[in-house]
């Protein structure tokens, strides 16, 4: 689990550091494609 914790955290640093060009939205996407069918990834609020 920590390996999916530190690379969501590399992929919003990078998101940060090239001045959040992608959405809130976008991102979330990005992310959830990459980590999809993981039993530990949380689903979004509005997934729920």
């Amino acid at each position: 689990m920590e390996f999916f914790k530190a690379g969501i955290t590399q992929i919003i640093k990078l998101w940060l550091k090239n001045g959040c060009q992608e959405s809130p939205e976008d991102m979330f996407e990005i992310i959830k494609s990459e980590y999809y069918g993981r039993n530990n990834f949380p689903a979004a609020p509005n997934e729920e």
